[in-house]
């Protein structure tokens, strides 16, 4: 696995998170979430692919040599540069399912800030909604999820399977937690409420609304020196590729 975490390392994904898919089940089941499960046999294991700000100028340096137009080159950035690197490392023998950040269908939707969470990764915050790393704070971003199917056990480890849940503390302080769900308020109010899947996840908010959102992740000082730069939080939440070109 060390050629598969150094490859995604090169084109920017410095996450990926080894997990039991099961503890995805249970926590989605447990909480009678309208999610659907991840496979989960036992020769199974799961991947969570992400970034930090590491990833930025990588892409950046890829944007800039490409001629193609695209709605979002990001998205397209992570599918393909993910998909290469999963050909290259995965023998025939060995199958694997990706399932995207970006995803509509509800058939393949996987909330990646659970699988976070219930794995031990991040701190997820119920009532801010913010997805909290002990190192990098609010600054990391999910991409994908890779359950990956192999009948050689030796490959995913039989100690990784079973790993108990860890759900890590929360890494709020009460300040933090109180200043968070006010910004959150505020964010909620100038968006709308009824697209806001869309707005966050599609073509993106006014740069009015996108700053309201970013407010919200600024109130945890955890890992201020992981904080993304202007261009890269801008095009985040608007998707406007002007913030591309400068």
């Amino acid at each position: 696995m060390i050629s598969f975490e150094n490859d995604l390392f090169k084109a920017g994904f410095d996450i990926c998170h080894s997990f039991p898919p099961y503890l995805y089940n249970k926590y989605i089941d447990k909480h009678s979430l309208p999610l659907k499960p991840l496979p989960s046999e036992d020769t199974c294991m799961g991947y969570l692919i992400g970034n930090t700000k590491h990833l930025w100028p990588i892409f950046i340096k890829w944007y800039n040599s490409s001629e193609e137009k695209l709605v979002n080159p990001l998205d397209a950035y992570c599918k393909r540069n993910i998909d290469d690197i999963l050909k290259i490392n995965f023998i025939p023998s060995t199958s694997y399912q990706v399932f995207w950040s970006s995803e509509s269908c509800a058939n393949k939707l996987v909330s990646m800030q659970r699988v976070a969470s219930c794995s031990g990764l991040s701190y997820l915050d119920s009532k801010s909604h913010l997805t909290i790393h002990p190192v990098y704070g609010s600054w990391h971003s999910f991409r994908a999820v890779v359950i990956v199917q192999t009948k050689d056990i030796s490959f995913i480890g039989s100690s990784s399977i079973s790993i108990k849940s860890i759900t890590l503390p929360c890494l709020l302080t009460h300040k933090e937690e109180e200043d968070a769900q006010a910004a959150l308020r505020q964010a909620l109010k100038l968006s709308d409420e009824n697209r806001l899947c869309e707005q966050l996840h599609g073509k993106g908010p006014s740069e009015q609304v996108a700053a309201a959102w970013i407010v919200v992740r600024d109130c945890v000082s955890r890992g201020k020196e992981f904080r993304f730069g202007d261009n890269q939080l801008w095009y985040h939440y608007t998707k406007d590729t002007k913030y591309l070109q400068q």
